[in-house]
């Protein structure tokens, strides 16, 4: 069934916070170690970054992403989560 909505162009946007021990998931730390929540928040930081760089390409939608846009802290950051984002081809 085709959709009856005109195409459009959209911006996707993902806010992140990068997983550092004693700063990600520190509820889940309390209970299970502080390092063990930031690989696991990595892990799910890595599974979002994967769908954020290639979204519109498995699922048919009328809309097209025309860009992307990261948003994170902490700004010291920076090159960690550009050689994330370079391990996802982006």
């Amino acid at each position: 069934m085709e959709c009856a909505l005109p195409p459009c162009r959209a911006v996707l946007f993902l806010v992140a916070k990068y997983p550092t021990p004693g700063l990600a998931k520190t509820r889940l730390g309390r209970e299970i170690g502080m390092e063990v929540a930031a690989t696991l928040a990595r892990a799910f930081l890595l599974d979002l970054l994967h769908s954020f760089a290639h979204s519109n390409t498995s699922t048919p939608s009328p809309c097209t992403i025309s860009r992307r846009v990261l948003l994170f802290t902490p700004a010291l950051a920076r090159e960690e989560f550009e050689a994330l984002l370079a391990a996802e081809g982006d």
